[in-house]
C-alpha cells in the first residue's frame, strides 16, 4: 500500500502568535504559484486545480455569506438533529429573532458572548445571531475544569452566556445567562425579525475567540476578525466541494477553532449540518454509528479520534479533513480509498486552516 501527497498552500500571510486584544489575523487568501520549470511546474499546475476559478461573490463579515447562502437556497436543509431540522429560511428567521433576544439582555456590536450548548440546532441558531449582530462568539466547554472556564469568562471580558444548564445555572458573577429554551422559542416564531436584527458590522472586528490548549504555558485568546473569517468560509466550501445535499457532522469540540470552520463552511456552502445532541464529540464505534446512521458526507476529525474509529464501509462519507495533528500515513491508507482526504493545519491565529495537503491512497 502507498499514498501520494501534493500539498498545496492555502495562505501565505500566517500571522504571528497574537493576544486576545490585538489586531485579528489577516484573511486567508491563496499563496502566488510557484515559478520554474520540472518540478516547480507541476506545483504550479496542481496549485490551480486547487486554487480553482475565482469567486463571484466577496464578503466582509459572516453574516453576509450566511444571508447570501440563505437567498439561494431557502429551502435546503440547513440544520438537523435527527428529530428535527429547520432550512435556511427558518434559520435565517430563527437567528434574525434570537440576535434581538441577545440584544434585549444587553448584547451589543463587540460584546462578547459565551455559547456552552451541546452539538445542536440551538447551537447553530445562536452562532448565527451573534454574527449578525456583529457580537463576538466565544465557545465554551462545559467539561473544562472551572478554573479554566472562570479564566477564559474574564479573560475574554464575556458579559452575556447562553447555557443549557450545569456551572452557569446561577450565573457566574456578573454573567448573564440565556436559557436553551428560549432559543428553542425562537424557532417557533414566524414574524420577521431582520429589521430590528440588523447590525453595522465592522470587518477588521473580532467574529470569535478560541483559547489555545496551553501546553506551552497559559493559554492564550485568539481573536479572528470578521473579514478573515468571510474569507475562509465560502472559499473553503468550494474547495471542499461542499454544496446543498452535503451532510457535515458537528461533532467538533467546540473550543476548537475547527469546530467554527466546519460550521461555517458548512452555512457557506448550503449544506446541512447534523448535530449529534451531544455535549462531547463522539469517538470510536460511536461515532461510526453515528456517520452510518445520519449518512454523513464531511467529517473534520482529528486523527486520533479517526484512529479510534473501527473501519467500515461508510459509503456515504464522501470527505475526511483531518486537522489538529500530525496525521501518520496510514490512515490516509484506511480513509483514504474512494473518497478525498485533506490533511489540513494551521495555527489558531490563520483562520482555521492554512495549508492543506491531497491525500489519495492507492492500493
Amino acid at each position: 500500500t502507498a499514498y501520494e501527497i501534493k500539498e498545496c498552500d492555502w495562505s501565505s500571510d500566517v500571522a504571528l502568535p497574537i493576544s486576545l486584544r490585538a489586531t485579528p489575523a489577516p484573511s486567508i487568501r491563496p499563496a502566488t504559484p510557484p515559478r520554474g520549470g520540472g518540478l516547480q511546474d507541476k506545483l504550479r499546475d496542481a496549485w490551480r486545480r486547487w486554487r480553482g476559478p475565482a469567486r463571484s461573490e466577496t464578503f466582509a463579515t459572516p453574516a453576509e455569506v450566511f444571508r447570501s447562502t440563505a437567498r439561494r437556497f431557502p429551502t435546503a436543509i440547513a440544520a438537523s438533529d435527527g428529530a428535527a431540522r429547520v432550512t435556511y429560511a427558518e434559520l435565517d428567521a430563527a437567528s434574525d429573532h434570537c440576535a434581538n433576544l441577545l440584544r434585549a439582555h444587553g448584547a451589543r456590536v463587540g460584546a462578547v458572548v459565551a455559547v456552552d450548548l451541546p452539538s445542536s440546532i440551538e447551537r447553530v441558531i445562536v452562532v448565527v445571531a451573534i454574527a449578525k449582530l456583529g457580537a463576538v462568539y466565544l465557545p465554551l466547554d462545559a467539561t473544562l475544569p472551572e478554573k479554566r472556564r472562570a479564566f477564559i469568562l474574564e479573560t475574554a471580558g464575556a458579559s452575556l452566556c447562553v447555557a443549557s444548564s450545569g456551572p452557569y445555572a446561577d450565573g457566574e458573577g456578573d454573567l448573564r445567562q440565556i436559557s436553551i429554551e428560549a432559543i428553542r422559542a425562537c424557532l417557533s416564531k414566524t414574524e420577521s425579525g431582520e429589521a430590528s436584527a440588523a447590525a453595522t458590522i465592522d470587518p477588521d472586528s473580532p467574529a470569535y475567540i478560541c483559547f489555545t490548549s496551553g501546553s506551552t504555558g497559559r493559554p492564550k485568546g485568539v481573536a479572528i476578525a470578521n473579514k478573515s473569517l468571510a474569507t475562509f468560509a465560502p472559499d473553503a466550501a468550494a474547495r471542499f466541494s461542499i454544496r446543498p445535499g452535503a451532510r457535515v457532522a458537528l461533532n467538533t469540540a467546540p473550543g476548537f477553532d475547527v469546530a467554527v470552520g466546519e460550521l461555517w463552511m458548512a452555512l457557506s456552502g448550503g449544506a446541512c449540518l447534523v448535530a449529534t445532541e451531544a455535549r462531547r464529540s463522539f469517538v470510536g464505534g460511536k461515532l461510526a454509528e453515528f456517520l452510518d446512521a445520519a449518512t454523513i458526507t464531511l467529517l473534520a476529525v482529528t486523527p486520533s479520534v479517526l484512529r479510534s474509529v473501527p473501519p467500515r464501509p461508510l459509503r456515504a462519507l464522501g470527505c475526511i479533513i483531518a486537522a489538529g495533528e500530525a496525521c501518520p500515513p496510514d490512515l490516509v491508507a484506511t480513509w483514504g480509498r474512494g473518497r478525498a482526504f485533506f490533511n489540513a493545519y494551521g495555527p489558531t491565529e490563520a483562520t482555521v486552516y492554512a495549508t492543506v495537503e491531497i491525500g489519495r491512497a492507492h492500493v
